[in-house]
């Protein structure tokens, strides 16, 4: 992951457990927000030996708390849901000043077994996908011929 970063990609915090995140984030408590977030950006700093500056929630799920920790923690800005503008969150008249970077492109889980370009997939298609990957066959060459598609389609 040090080579990525190294490499000059961005680095950010996704979850501490992406399926405890994805099932208990609805009606979670500011407690239990906190701590997985807390876990998963103590991690991100043993690894990298600097504060994430970026999230990038699981199954791009999150909850009123979640998005006050986006500021309290000091994020730049967060990409934790679907869409297809850049904004600042509201929550009951209730402003979160990190900009979020909405996900525009579907996920490769989407992408396998579909005949998926950027033209047919839109944010609300691509929201509906399957709760949790499960074994998907793929062939040999699936991801290089779905990034060659994608380049070819851009």
């Amino acid at each position: 992951m040090r080579q990525v970063r190294d490499d000059g990609f961005e680095v950010g915090v996704h979850a501490w457990d992406h399926v405890k995140w994805q099932d208990g984030l609805d009606g979670a408590c500011a407690e239990w927000t906190g701590k997985q977030m807390g876990q998963a950006c103590e991690r991100f700093t043993d690894i990298f030996k600097e504060a994430p500056h970026t999230h990038g929630a699981a199954g791009w799920q999150m909850n009123v708390h979640a998005l006050r920790l986006t500021q309290a923690l000091g994020f730049d800005y967060c990409s934790d849901g679907r869409g297809t503008h850049p904004h600042l969150p509201v929550w009951n008249a209730e402003l979160i000043r990190c900009p979020q970077l909405p996900t525009t492109l579907p996920t490769l889980d989407e992408l396998i077994g579909t005949a998926a370009s950027p033209r047919t997939m839109s944010p609300r298609r691509c929201s509906r996908r399957p709760h949790r990957l499960q074994r998907i066959p793929a062939s040999p060459g699936t991801c290089s011929r779905s990034t060659r598609n994608w380049r070819e389609c851009a």
